[in-house]
């Protein structure tokens, strides 16, 4: 899928690349992450209000249009009455976004579904297919870089 990566993307049943979280950062980012020098902050887990999120909101412009899956958990953010979930973020650990500072933008993608359903458990990993976008999304909870459209949960 992205050649400065050098892996091949696994075909799922569905016929779409799967990528990686690690694709969603550009090149430099990456590095820096896989090298060890990713910046460092401080969670703490004593206070009740959102940590701020951290990170860069840089994207890689070669996912653009990108009909992809992606694995990760779901945090709900619209629900309907009946409790049936309307948008979401995937995120790239469990946990994310509760009360631990948000993952960066550019690790977070934003979903709105066609028709709303129920959410899966939020310690569950799931698979998220659909349309990747550069488009940013700005929410009480956090901001993400990225959207999916024609999104559908697996």
């Amino acid at each position: 899928f992205l050649p400065a990566l050098g892996a091949v993307p696994r075909a799922p049943a569905d016929g779409l690349p799967e990528i990686d979280w690690l694709d969603l950062l550009p090149t430099d980012e990456r590095e820096r992450l896989l090298t060890g020098e990713w910046p460092e902050f401080e969670i703490d887990h004593s206070g009740d209000g959102a940590m701020a999120q951290v990170g860069s909101s840089a994207t890689v412009p070669a996912v653009e249009g990108l009909r992809m899956r992606i694995a990760g958990y779901v945090v709900p953010l619209e629900m309907d009455a009946d409790g049936a979930m309307r948008s979401f973020f995937l995120v790239p650990y469990y946990g994310a976004c509760l009360h631990m500072p948000p993952p960066p933008p550019n690790q977070i993608l934003y979903a709105e579904l066609d028709r709303p359903e129920q959410p899966p458990d939020l310690w569950e990993a799931v698979f998220l297919s659909g349309t990747l976008r550069i488009e940013h999304a700005d929410t009480e909870l956090a901001d993400a870089s990225y959207r999916v459209v024609d999104a559908s949960l697996v």
